[in-house]
């Protein structure tokens, strides 16, 4: 087994202050990943009514138009890939390609903020074992959780931090694209 710390900074979060919680992973993340319809990946469909999400690097992998396939849970959800170690911040309905992703949901949205724990998700250092299961890494972790106004004003940050990494991105392919 992989030790913890090699994952997360425990000493770190224990040197947060002291009106952060600290909580285990269970207690803030479901997994929703059982009882629902996986599409295989021949079966995805180039367009349809319901997107598709897999653990592959794009955010949608394909589409389909079965609507009983769509994962049962409300958004948002976190989707881990489990041999990828892709984490993705998914706010619609979808259904789960087939083969290795762990959908997640809050548990206590008066406690965890998604896009908080998306992004906290983001910073771990996860282990590299191949092409085997990397779920169970996860769920050793703990979350260090600010108060919920704080953890919501963080994700606020981070998402227009992301939108100009995107951004800068697409001008950097558009200044390609010019030099070409």
């Amino acid at each position: 087994m992989i030790d913890i710390s090699i994952i997360q900074n425990l000493r770190q979060i224990k040197s947060l202050s002291k009106n952060w919680a600290i909580k285990s992973f269970n207690s803030v993340l479901k997994d929703n990943s059982g009882g629902n319809k996986k599409i295989p990946k021949g079966d995805f469909l180039e367009s349809g009514d319901y997107f598709v999400v897999d653990q592959g690097k794009l955010l949608i992998a394909g589409y389909t138009n079965d609507s009983s396939s769509l994962v049962k849970t409300r958004p948002p959800y976190i989707v881990f890939g489990d041999h990828t170690r892709s984490i993705k911040f998914i706010d619609f309905p979808f259904a789960m390609g087939a083969d290795g992703i762990k959908v997640l949901n809050i548990i206590d949205n008066k406690v965890a903020f998604p896009k908080f724990i998306f992004y906290y998700l983001n910073t771990l250092k996860i282990p590299n074992t191949g092409y085997n299961r990397h779920y169970k890494f996860l769920k050793d972790i703990v979350f260090p959780l600010p108060p919920l106004e704080t953890q919501k004003k963080i994700a606020a940050i981070l998402d227009k931090a992301d939108e100009l990494r995107r951004n800068d991105k697409e001008i950097l392919e558009k200044y390609d694209q010019l030099a070409q």
